[in-house]
């Protein structure tokens, strides 16, 4: 009997897993709650990574962001860019300039994914995508 309990708990995690181990779909390119909050808990995961990333700033480095007291936006698709961004975007006081942490999840029509954290002076480091080959650039 304690088996059969142990295989049943066993077969609700993984099944769990499996349903969270996808980013949303594109859909209709609206920023869904669901959206939203998949794109939070990869930011509360990894948005410390921009004070790594970000370490040659001014050749000093850069504040490590705060897990909760990020700010969110959306850029909707629009004309040219049918797009889906769903931004994070926190603000550090540093010695010379304060400097604008960015984290973000990119939804395309296509059905691709990707989650990028900005580095200062290039578009920045992908963390993770839909389409990823290597174990660890998987999204989550």
């Amino acid at each position: 009997m304690y088996f059969i309990k142990l295989l049943f708990i066993l077969l609700i995690c993984s099944l769990s897993t499996i349903t969270h181990a996808r980013p949303p779909a594109y859909g209709d390119g609206t920023a869904t709650q669901k959206k939203i909050r998949y794109c939070s808990i990869l930011v509360n995961r990894s948005g410390h990574l921009s004070y790594q990333i970000n370490d040659d700033y001014y050749g000093i480095g850069v504040q490590r962001p705060v897990a909760g007291k990020w700010n969110l936006q959306v850029r909707k698709p629009g004309w040219f860019d049918k797009d889906l961004y769903i931004v994070f975007l926190q603000t550090t006081k540093e010695r010379y300039e304060d400097y604008e942490h960015k984290a973000y999840c990119r939804w395309e029509p296509s059905g691709y994914f990707r989650f990028v954290i900005k580095h200062f002076d290039r578009g920045g480091p992908i963390i993770c995508e839909s389409y990823a080959t290597e174990r660890e650039r998987m999204c989550p």
